[in-house]
């Protein structure tokens, strides 16, 4: 007799007794939910790159554990972040505006207090709910606790992946006759790289690290977290080594995330909660690892940032399929709140189940400065002090005060086309689409020299 598990096919076989003792424990471990209604996970890959993950990129073999709960979901590949930062992304997700319309980020240095958020929502359909928070700006300092019966703010300097996922497991242990709805952020890929000790020897990075120490302006770069990413801030175009090593640093992070992921994802089954479930998983924006000089996020709406990872699994689904699809964070709110069966609010999304390859649509990404948490303050890279992308299936263009640039999918490659129309056109048609909104009020937001010091060590200020 064999045990099959369903992510991962035949197991191995067990005795009769055995196989009596597995049965009667996972049902014993099942959470004693009644509702119909299906558990909703919306897992976040802080800093998360989609050329890093094996369903966008076959060469890559460190992310088994994503691959295989791919083959069960849809694998969206025009998924578009509308931030290439987290603050602002996030907001997008729990209230399904562009950031110009929520505002956080924007004109806000955290959720504004009018803001309705998914949880919200969620609460008034009986959900229970908790939310787990890796880094700082998915915080409840940034305003994202509002709205959960459970959440949990990020230790110092961040929250490790096996830390946050077992919160969630003992939060979905607990008896209860409602449907969960659990919102964790992964922060580990962020920057500085700092993988568990197991995962590091994997990739070399003790070797790779020894190289980088032999280049005269990289060997004071690791005396202490956080200062790789000050000095990397004002390095330029790195050497081949600090290439390899930052590749594989982030690439071991993220392996890292995998792992805790499957090891998730296997608890759920066990628990009768995976297949019945909403699982999205997706990337709050990408990052640099020393392209033309540049590390980290923000200051550019390139699709380096975001382009992103987006998979989501329907509850009851088996067979993995991919979507072409135009896709944007803003989706995430009404794809939540349909499989939830609320009545969805006006918002600037569609529901992900409803969006199909030739539907003719836009959306939006935005870059913003906003002091004191995110300042902009490299004048190499700031082009202005706000930008924004306009992404179709075929075209896309970036516009700030002063120029825009525009190019078109032409034999699967994006080519640099003539716009064929003014930046001050551009700027026009964005502030017709974002104008409606309400006017909130104005927020200020004064930082201590420890969450200074915690943002300087994440690359946020200098």
């Amino acid at each position: 007799m064999t045990i099959r598990n369903k992510r991962n096919g035949i197991k191995s076989g067990f005795a009769f007794g055995v196989l009596w003792v597995l049965v009667f424990s996972s049902c014993r471990e099942k959470p004693a939910y009644s509702s119909d209604l299906p558990p909703i996970f919306l897992i976040t890959l802080d800093t998360t790159r989609r050329d890093f993950l094996s369903p966008y990129n076959p060469l890559v073999t460190s992310t088994p554990e994503i691959g295989k709960f791919a083959s069960t979901a849809i694998t969206f590949e025009n998924a578009y972040a509308t931030a290439p930062w987290t603050l602002p992304s996030h907001a997008s997700m729990f209230s399904g505006y562009f950031p110009s319309r929520h505002g956080a980020g924007v004109t806000h240095t955290k959720l504004p207090n009018d803001l309705h958020l998914v949880t919200q929502f969620l609460k008034s359909k009986g959900y229970r709910s908790a939310g787990y928070s890796g880094g700082p700006f998915t915080s409840s300092r940034y305003g994202f606790h509002r709205g959960f019966d459970e959440f949990s703010d990020h230790e110092k300097p961040f929250t490790r992946a096996s830390r946050q996922l077992k919160k969630a497991r003992e939060f979905l242990a607990k008896s209860s006759v409602q449907p969960p709805f659990v919102f964790i952020n992964l922060f580990d890929p962020h920057a500085p790289y700092h993988p568990p000790s197991e995962f590091g020897r994997k990739f070399g990075l003790s070797k790779r690290q020894n190289q980088v120490e032999k280049l005269s302006r990289w060997k004071d770069s690791f005396g202490g977290y956080g200062l790789l990413v000050k000095k990397l801030v004002t390095m330029g175009v790195p050497e081949p080594e600090v290439v390899d090593y930052l590749h594989a640093a982030y690439s071991s992070e993220i392996a890292f995330v995998d792992e805790e992921l499957g090891a998730f994802f296997d608890w759920l089954e066990k628990n009768n909660l995976f297949d019945r479930a909403l699982i999205i998983v997706l990337a709050d924006h990408g990052e640099y690892l020393g392209e033309e000089g540049r590390y980290f996020h923000s200051y550019s709406l390139d699709p380096l940032l975001t382009h992103i990872p987006l998979i989501v699994k329907w509850p009851g689904q088996k067979m993995g399929k991919r979507n072409s699809s135009l896709a944007s964070q803003v989706d995430i709110f009404g794809t939540i709140l349909k499989a939830a069966r609320c009545e969805i609010p006006a918002n600037d999304g569609i529901p992900l189940d409803e969006l199909v390859p030739d539907l003719d649509r836009w959306v939006l990404m935005e870059e913003h400065r906003i002091e004191p948490i995110h300042p902009l303050v490299h004048e190499e890279f700031l082009l202005a002090e706000s930008i924004y992308g306009i992404q179709t299936s075929l075209v896309r263009g970036i516009v700030w005060e002063g120029k825009n640039q525009c190019e078109k999918l032409i034999h699967s490659e994006w080519q640099v086309i003539d716009c064929g129309h003014d930046w001050q056109e551009d700027l026009a048609f964005i502030q017709k689409q974002i104008q409606t909104v309400p006017k909130k009020e104005q927020d200020s937001k004064e930082l201590d020299e420890e969450e200074k010091e915690l943002l300087r060590s994440l690359g946020y200020i200098q």
